[in-house]
């Protein structure tokens, strides 16, 4: 089986962990797989120490890359294309022929008009399926008119060395934080949906009561240059801390108290079940994509958030006290991590996707979802 793994400039961190794991763990002599970008200067970025194949998108037009890709698979004859970014996926569509077996991983529930569109698209163009990374996301798919029996749930892998080996590194200290201060950070990428203007406001006013507290913001995105101004305009600027891209989002969980949801928008819980395996608290508004995982008390802290942002910002200050004595919550969030986001269950679904396409059958075929948390 040779799958070409084809990625564009919306890809992240989630989509390098789950790549490289893939790499990593299939067989070479059963699976073999080849790396591609439309954005090959972005990917290069994202995945150093890969080959990368260029297969550049022209005048910004996703469809332009469709010749490069073209040249590619009939060099490589290719018995799938992966497409790991709605514009690497639109790409490949117009590259292959109608027949040409398509996957196409989404993260996020929170799909733009555009995108769905696009999807919509290329689900009337031929042969296409759907690697869904919750429960919630196939369902805010199918609600907006994409085929259910296209769509199969793999929940993303933690690779719990990965943590041990971040914890080892000393980050606090490279990144000049007291060992004794209170950590919270914000997911990857910064982004208004996110609500990292109120996990920024949360912190404020908790460092304003006198509390020796750092945020890490991780990431970049066209929101840092407004969350860099909120964050300066606070009596402690200090306290929040933009890594940008200088450390990897799953090395600066390993040395955080705390993973801040600020935001009532579905998005990616990618992040959740990191730090569930790393021992985070996680505090975040009850959304529908975050009580999938977490209930209440149980494996995270969660409330009714309000609507305005400053607002929400007092709710999670209130709760970060509580966070610091969470160890039960925390306990039992990371025995679920074990059960739910093993890294070889990812794998072994992904390849059993494979398998599923190629031999006609339904794509979610065998896939179970090992979620024991749902909404």
């Amino acid at each position: 089986m040779r799958i070409l793994h084809l990625l564009d400039s919306t890809c992240g961190w989630e989509q390098r962990l789950a790549v490289t794991q893939m790499l990593d763990r299939f067989d070479a002599k059963i699976i073999e797989c080849i790396v591609a970008s439309i954005d090959p200067h972005h990917t290069k970025n994202l995945l150093p120490h890969l080959e990368i194949a260029d297969v550049s998108r022209k005048l910004g037009l996703s469809a332009m890359a469709a010749p490069a890709i073209r040249s590619l698979n009939e060099s490589h004859s290719f018995d799938m294309v992966h497409a790991w970014g709605i514009s690497a996926a639109v790409a490949a569509r117009a590259a292959l022929e109608e027949s040409a077996p398509l996957v196409i991983s989404v993260f996020d529930p929170g799909l733009s008009s555009a995108e769905l569109r696009m999807l919509l698209t290329i689900q009337a163009s031929g042969r296409c399926n759907y690697a869904c990374a919750a429960e919630h996301v196939r369902r805010r798919m199918v609600e907006q008119g994409i085929e259910f029996e296209s769509c199969a749930v793999i929940r993303p892998g933690v690779d719990f060395k990965t943590i041990r080996e971040a914890k080892d590194r000393n980050l606090r200290e490279k990144l000049g934080i007291a060992s004794d201060a209170f950590v919270a950070i914000a997911p990857d990428r910064p982004s208004d949906r996110g609500g990292h203007c109120s996990a920024i406001w949360a912190v404020a006013m908790y460092a304003h009561l006198d509390y020796n507290v750092r945020l890490i913001v991780p990431g970049e995105s066209s929101a840092v240059a407004d969350l860099r101004r909120l964050a300066s305009s606070g009596e402690h600027p200090n306290t929040v801390m933009l890594t940008g891209s200088k450390y990897r989002f799953e090395e600066l969980l390993t040395i955080a108290d705390v993973l801040i949801y600020g935001g009532l928008a579905d998005v990616s819980t990618t992040a959740i079940a990191w730090a569930m395996a790393a021992n985070v608290t996680v505090i975040s508004p009850a959304t529908y994509s975050v009580t999938e995982l977490l209930s209440n008390d149980l494996n995270g802290m969660l409330f009714k958030g309000d609507e305005s942002w400053t607002r929400r910002g007092r709710q999670i200050c209130s709760r970060l006290d509580n966070a610091r004595s969470a160890a039960k919550i925390r306990e039992v969030a990371r025995g679920q991590a074990y059960e739910v986001f093993s890294v070889r269950r990812c794998v072994d679904q992904h390849r059993q996707l494979y398998e599923n396409i190629l031999s006609g059958s339904q794509p979610s075929d065998n896939i179970s979802d090992p979620a024991t948390v749902s909404a």
